[in-house]
């Protein structure tokens, strides 16, 4: 490509080119999906890591988030930010005879515009080289007084920050003035940068003496080792208006939001009513919509269906507060677990009959009918990975299951209809009618007692 770019000398020749203008993390982001969509491998320099870790770095970057590296030494950390630095284009232009890398349709410092405004389409141009784009900067080594964290230094550039927790406070506050807050995430463009944080630890509670305010602007918090079952990433939540979401004149989306939302309220009453920066309920949209639109690149899949066990693989990626609660034995945490199931319950009572009003009647339950099919030992199992096809096959082969939900929601649209096929199987396991065993990016729904106990079930069962 160096031989078509050296042609290139201003803005003039560079519009006229056709080459793409876009930021860095959009430039990732079409890269990655460019490599998806034709089955290629974007990491290929990362073997012998958990296939888990890699997708939650694929769903990271297709969110366009910032992401802490957790790791102890000597863990290949390079491997993964090199493997990033291939999703880069080969050349990107900047501006000539200033300071910095900016890009000359995204300019932000005052000399950038300033040329810009002078020099219009003679404005002179030079060309970046991918592996020119990285940047490491030491947190052990930084002094109160320097000036390390501007515009110029950061344009166009993966900036590396080893040794994150050992930033000096008031260069924290250096690094949060330059990236802004919430309104960061909004606002991709400022600035042109994508930020790799890495802390040479597996402890999450190290990240409780840095500025709250500044790791609320990461997106991700990944933890890297060879192991296939302890790559972990992370995800915390923000506090948002029940009420917003359940007037939503889409009902497919309004379980999507409502869930979003109990999620945050179960959180936020575990941990005592602990407010949680706003723009983490963004955040869990942004990861939801990328682990579809990762699922639409790699299978069958259409990147607007947000399946219910999406929510279960937002662990590892948004929630680090279960970090420490992991057992050696365990995929995923059971408190995880256990606030995503508490919020299923909340929110099931106001699309579905509510089982417990049944019982305390001593009324016949709608359910009874669903439940023989499991009782004879078959199951169910559903995936965030599978194409659509395997996914609603799973969900048809129960018995009268797709006939109940339209019988309650008449008016819904065919593919939505699943949703609600999965979402009554959830909510079924957290009423005590089914049991699930959960995975990493796989659930299975089978009968409550299992092989042990196997009989018809009897009605009188579920009205005590």
């Amino acid at each position: 490509m160096i031989s078509s770019v050296e042609s290139i000398r201003n803005l003039g020749d560079f519009q006229a080119s056709g080459l793409p203008r876009r930021v860095i993390l959009d430039e990732i982001y079409e890269n990655l999906c460019a490599k998806l969509s034709a089955k290629e491998n974007p990491f290929q320099l990362l073997t012998g890591f958990d296939p888990n870790l890699l997708q939650t770095i694929e769903t990271t970057l297709l969110a366009k988030q910032h992401f802490l590296l957790f790791s102890e030494r000597n863990n290949s950390k390079s491997l993964v930010v090199n493997s990033i630095i291939n999703l880069l284009d080969e050349y990107v232009p900047y501006i000539a005879n200033i300071l910095g890398s900016e890009h000359p349709c995204f300019p932000h410092t005052q000399p950038a515009k300033n040329c810009l405004a002078q020099d219009k389409e003679k404005t002179a141009l030079q060309w970046l080289n991918r592996n020119d784009r990285l940047q490491v900067i030491y947190g052990n080594a930084i002094s109160e007084t320097e000036d390390l964290f501007n515009f110029q230094n950061f344009n166009q550039k993966i900036i590396v920050l080893k040794y994150f927790d050992k930033i000096p406070p008031k260069q924290q506050l250096k690094l949060l003035t330059l990236l802004g807050n919430s309104e960061f995430i909004h606002n991709q463009h400022i600035p042109d940068c994508l930020i790799i944080a890495i802390v040479e630890s597996l402890d999450y509670s190290v990240i409780q003496t840095l500025n709250p305010e500044l790791i609320d602007l990461f997106g991700a918090f990944l933890n890297i080792c060879h192991s296939p079952d302890n790559s972990h990433l992370k995800t915390t939540q923000s506090i948002i208006d029940k009420k917003k979401y359940l007037g939503h004149t889409n009902a497919y989306q309004e379980i999507i939001y409502a869930l979003q939302a109990e999620c945050v309220i179960q959180l936020r009453q575990e941990r005592g009513f602990v407010d949680f920066p706003a723009n983490r309920m963004f955040k869990m949209q942004l990861f939801l919509n990328a682990i579809a639109e990762r699922r639409a690149l790699t299978e069958t899949c259409s990147k607007d269906n947000i399946r219910i066990i999406d929510f279960y693989s937002l662990y590892p990626t948004i929630f680090p507060e279960y970090s420490g609660e992991l057992k050696q034995d365990e995929k995923q945490p059971n408190k995880f677990n256990t606030l995503i199931s508490n919020a299923i319950k909340k929110v099931f009572i106001h699309y579905f009959p509510d089982p417990d009003r049944y019982r305390r009647s001593k009324q016949p339950i709608p359910y009874i009918g669903l439940l023989h099919w499991f009782n004879a030992g078959n199951t169910v199992s559903v995936s965030t990975f599978t194409s659509d096809i395997a996914y609603q096959q799973q969900l048809i082969q129960v018995p009268g299951l797709f006939e109940f939900v339209k019988n309650h929601y008449p008016a819904i649209a065919n593919p939505d209809i699943y949703l609600f096929m999965e979402f009554l199987l959830h909510g079924l396991t957290e009423f005590s009618f089914l049991n699930k065993t959960v995975k990493y990016g796989e659930i299975t729904f089978q009968d409550l007692i299992g092989n042990i106990f196997r009989k018809p079930i009897d009605d009188e069962i579920f009205l005590a």
